[in-house]
């Protein structure tokens, strides 16, 4: 329903689903399709109906100028470094369903200026790494492991970390909704990282090694011993609105040495170790 203004032409090769709104083939400059069931990386030009069978020749192959990757249901078990710019890697959305997981370990590593950025949505992934120059974005994702190791901007959002969690970089690490694994781990490394967590409803004894670390609205659970939250001597934490919780179900205790602000958060002060205030309400 509605009106649509079209500035290309549309046919099989270019577009998968059902038009619901207003839109424009500009949207992306290509579409590039890989299907582990039917594609190939020797026959195939990454059309619809003449996909690419992994996710190695993809990423071969698309440009820097706005393109998308487009991934059909599957396991695909190859590896890939994705060097280009200003890419959406996705899960096809249709009435066929299934998931699409990237067993193999992928990385991003754009070139680029900064200004550049990924984005993934919708796939689960077992090893990603955030590397180069650019910014990543990671929509409604699950990701085993996840290790950040550039300074430039990253953004998780509504996406599940099933395994770790690792910072070993600077800048801004934002992470909205979401949950991560109470198995897994969630460190940071790096004296000049900021991250910051809103509103997850399971986060698990994130270890701030170094730099600084923000929660609000969000359940930060502990191991079976230890805290909910441990930072160095080194580092900031600030809690608003925050539930600090054991696995029995009891307030959780944190060790924040340094500087730490707490407002509205439910957690064991009493078992705490706590550094210097810098808020009026704990």
């Amino acid at each position: 329903s509605g009106s649509y203004t079209v500035t290309g032409s549309i046919t099989a090769s270019n577009f998968v689903g059902t038009l619901i709104g207003s839109m424009s083939s500009s949207l992306y400059n290509r579409e590039w399709h890989v299907s582990n069931a039917d594609g190939d990386d020797t026959t195939g030009n990454g059309t619809l109906l003449k996909p690419y069978k992994t996710i190695t020749k993809a990423f071969q192959v698309v440009g820097n100028t706005g393109e998308q990757v487009v991934v059909h249901p599957g396991t695909y078990t190859t590896t890939g470094t994705l060097n280009s710019a200003n890419v959406t890697v996705c899960a096809a959305q249709g009435s066929n369903g299934g998931e699409v997981y990237l067993s193999g370990a992928i990385v991003v590593s754009q070139s680029l200026a900064p200004a550049s950025s990924i984005r993934f949505f919708g796939l689960s992934i077992r090893d990603l790494t955030h590397n180069g120059t650019g910014s990543l974005y990671l929509d409604t994702c699950k990701v085993d492991n996840f290790t950040k190791t550039t300074n430039t901007y990253c953004e998780i959002n509504d996406s599940d970390i099933n395994a770790n969690l690792t910072v070993n970089s600077g800048g801004i690490l934002a992470i909205n909704g979401g949950k991560q694994s109470q198995a897994g781990t969630f460190t940071i490394n790096n004296a000049a990282a900021t991250v910051s967590l809103k509103n997850s409803i399971n986060c698990t004894a994130p270890v701030v090694n170094a730099g600084y670390f923000g929660a609000e609205g969000s359940t930060i659970y502990s191991k079976a011993t230890g805290y909910a939250v441990s930072a160095s001597v080194a580092t900031r934490v600030d809690l608003v609105n925050c539930y600090l919780i054991t696995p029995a179900g009891t307030p959780a205790s944190a060790s924040m040495p340094l500087q730490y602000s707490v407002a509205n958060t439910v957690y064991n002060k009493a078992g705490s170790i706590l550094g210097t205030s810098l808020n009026l309400a704990s």
